[in-house]
């Protein structure tokens, strides 16, 4: 039960994170969605969890834009506003911690 519990938080916040992320990317780079999966790294985690690729080195363009410090500092940007978002929701919805 509470696994279910993590997991829909997880949505929850991989969506904020995403939202946050597409506010200050915008068309820089492509926004790819969300996807549920189980990955090893946030299978077992007993808290919500999730796994942000913000791009392939592989990819020339990805790895221009992961070389450029400002790019980088907007990442960090939308993936922090995306926490404090889903933080606040939860606050809100569940009321201050009883002393």
């Amino acid at each position: 039960m509470l696994e279910e519990e993590f997991t829909t938080e997880s949505v929850l916040l991989a969506k904020r994170i995403l939202d946050g992320m597409g506010t200050v990317i915008r068309d820089a780079s492509p926004n790819r969605g969300l996807r549920a999966e189980e990955w090893f790294v946030v299978r077992n985690a007993k808290m919500p969890s999730v796994l942000v690729e913000v791009g392939f080195l592989t990819n020339p363009q990805d790895a221009a834009l992961l070389a450029d410090a400002a790019y980088l500092r907007s990442l960090g940007d939308g993936i922090y506003t995306g926490i404090v978002d889903f933080v606040d929701y939860f606050e809100r919805r569940k009321g201050p911690a009883s002393p």
